[in-house]
């Protein structure tokens, strides 16, 4: 939290509004992102520069023998033809995958895909000889993990080819394809592009080289990259988003607060399985900027998964969420921030046209400063309004007897009628 200050002026009548709290939000890092390969290869730069749009990413690039690996702990890994028939770069992928680290593979020329479908990533490519085909991509339409825009997609079909592995393709059950292959004007249903998820380590693979292409084509279709550099950041997100595998999760619904509203944190939690359970009592503890502590306690239900606090005042306070899960002490922490709206310190300069108004519509009148006789006249000729007094006394129906014989009277009167009509 920052504070921005400006100095008083030689008299001024407030100070109020001469000060503001300005909040910033610290990211914890960026995602960094390592491409492998055996050569400098025009799609590497393609990726570079989709990745690095977004700010929260981080490119670095390691060819085996050229360039020093930094001793960094990346979130994803892309291979581009590693494994290769030159064997570059396939101990250092061989250690990542040991580390379970996201990978999305690229396929070209340079590929040893005997290797490659050793690796088991989601799809197997069985060669031909050393041929390539030409393909465009076409959109798989079942495809629904991530969403693009109708409109951006028919630009697929007016890319130029890129060059792939002639041969059969397989995808495995639990691989999503994002783009099939298109060769000449017959529409295959051999994957393009592919992602996958196993054993939970997630990969991508792309079938192919000349993505470099595909960005020249559509920048001189629309005078922009955007499909292009729209699905390789998804793609990026995807392998890169790590999932939650907390089994107690204690937030707040928004990062800021007003002082005038209640906090409200919402609770999940989860048995071995990750299903949500309730009924298990939290204990929660919020540090103010001064260290004081204040400690409740609740028990989440089906119902009701939220908690709320009132009257804490501005500042940056953390908290840290404590349950027993099936023994297991479980922890879940973070921070929130309060934030104070004085609208009234806003503007200290009065607004004579809305004071007129407000009088004008409450019969009231305007005076201004110069007309303080004419505003003490008024006082004292106006009448003082006559004093009302009134008293209120409550008292229960049953007391009140009269009620009761005038009911006993009216079920007389119906008992006589009905009796001297014939009713009964």
């Amino acid at each position: 939290r920052y504070m921005v200050y400006v100095d008083a002026l030689e008299n001024e009548f407030t100070k109020d509004n001469n000060a503001r709290d300005v909040y910033i939000e610290v990211i914890d890092g960026k995602e960094k992102i390592l491409v492998i390969a055996p050569t400098p290869h025009p799609d590497i730069k393609a990726l570079k520069s989709a990745i690095t749009k977004n700010e929260n990413y981080s490119f670095d690039l390691h060819i085996p023998g050229i360039t020093k690996l930094k001793n960094e702990k990346y979130d994803l890994v892309i291979a581009h033809q590693v494994p290769n028939i030159y064997r570059n770069g396939r101990d250092l992928l061989a250690r990542f995958r040991k580390q379970k680290t996201p990978i999305f593979y690229v396929l070209g020329a340079q590929s040893d895909l005997r290797a490659f479908n050793s690796l088991n990533t989601g799809l197997r490519v069985i060669r031909r000889g050393r041929q390539v085909d030409a393909v465009t991509p076409i959109f798989n339409d079942k495809f629904n993990t991530f969403n693009f825009e109708r409109e951006k997609i028919s630009v697929f079909k007016k890319l130029p080819p890129a060059s792939v592995p002639f041969g059969n393709y397989a995808a495995s059950n639990s691989a999503q394809v994002i783009l099939y292959q298109r060769v000449g004007s017959i529409e295959t249903q051999k994957p393009l592009l592919v992602i996958n998820e196993l054993n939970g380590v997630k990969s991508a693979i792309l079938a192919g080289e000349g993505m470099w292409e595909w960005r020249q084509e559509e920048y001189a279709l629309n005078e922009k990259h955007e499909i292009i550099d729209e699905l390789v950041s998804k793609v990026v997100q995807y392998l890169s988003t790590k999932e939650d595998k907390r089994r107690l999760r204690v937030y707040p619904i928004n990062n800021e607060f007003y002082d005038f509203e209640k906090v409200v944190f919402q609770t999940e939690m989860y048995n071995e399985l990750y299903e949500r359970i309730y009924d298990v009592k939290v204990n929660l503890s919020i540090t103010d900027e001064e260290g004081k502590a204040s400690t409740y306690s609740f028990t989440p239900t089906e119902g009701s998964a939220r908690f709320e606090i009132s009257g804490l005042g501005k500042g940056v306070y953390k908290y840290s969420a404590t349950a027993t899960i099936k023994n297991k002490n479980e922890v879940s922490a973070g921070e929130f921030t309060i934030k104070s709206l004085q609208l009234e310190a806003l503007n200290n300069t009065a607004d004579h046209n809305l004071l007129r108004q407000l009088s004008q519509k409450t019969a009231g009148k305007f005076f201004n400063m110069n007309q303080t006789a004419a505003l003490k006249k008024a006082v004292l000729d106006t009448r003082r309004p006559n004093k009302l007094h009134s008293s209120e006394e409550i008292q229960e129906m049953i007391h009140l007897k009269w009620i009761f014989f005038v009911l006993m009277a009216l079920a007389t009167i119906e008992w006589v009628i009905r009796k001297y009509q014939g009713s009964y």
